[in-house]
C-alpha cells in the first residue's frame, strides 16, 4: 500500500504562507531579502548549481553532506542567488552568521524541492551507478553513497553512522 506523502512544512502558519504566495524574508545588514521558492525558469540553474554537490554525493569518494558542500562553495552561493538576487559577492562580504542565516532561509523556503524533486534524482543516479557497477566485472558497492541517499531521502543533514 502507497504510504500518503505530507506536506514538508512545518507549522500551518506556512503553509498559510506559501497558499498566500508570501515569500520569506530575512534582515541582513540593516537589507530584507527576499527568499523565493524556485520556479520552473529556475530549475536548470538549480540543478546545475547543485550538480557537483550531486556528483559529489554519488561518487565513489568517501564524504559527507558537509563536506560536498563545503567543497563547493561557488554551487552554494549560486543557489542562495537564485533564489535571493543577491549576488555571489555580496554572499562572500557577509559574515559567517548572515550567510549562515540567509543559506538557512534558502534551504528553509526551497526544501520542498530538495527534499522532493532533488533528493529522486540523487537515488536515481545512484540505483544507475549501482546498475553499471553490477554489470562489470568486477562489481563494487559504495555503502556511503547509498546511506548518503537514505539519509537525505529521510531529511537528514548527515549519513547515518
Amino acid at each position: 500500500m502507497k504510504k500518503e506523502s505530507r506536506p514538508v512544512t512545518k507549522t500551518p502558519a506556512e503553509d498559510v504562507r506559501k497558499l498566500l504566495g508570501l515569500h520569506r524574508t530575512v534582515t541582513i545588514a540593516g537589507e530584507t531579502i527576499v527568499v523565493r521558492p524556485y520556479a520552473w525558469k529556475d530549475l536548470f540553474n538549480v540543478i546545475s548549481a547543485a550538480w557537483p554537490i550531486v556528483d559529489l554525493l554519488t561518487s565513489d569518494k568517501p564524504g559527507t553532506i558537509i563536506e560536498a558542500v563545503a567543497e563547493n562553495r561557488t554551487a552554494i552561493n549560486r543557489l542562495v542567488e537564485i533564489s535571493t538576487g543577491v549576488t555571489a559577492e555580496q554572499i562572500d562580504a557577509m559574515t559567517i552568521s548572515d550567510g549562515l542565516r540567509l543559506a538557512t532561509e534558502v534551504w528553509t523556503e526551497n526544501q520542498d524541492f530538495f527534499i522532493r524533486e532533488l533528493t529522486p534524482m540523487i537515488i536515481s543516479a545512484l540505483g544507475s551507478k549501482t546498475a553499471k557497477s553490477s554489470s562489470s566485472v568486477a562489481p563494487t558497492s559504495n555503502p556511503k553513497s547509498e546511506e548518503t541517499a537514505t539519509s537525505l531521502a529521510a531529511g537528514s543533514n548527515s549519513p547515518t553512522s
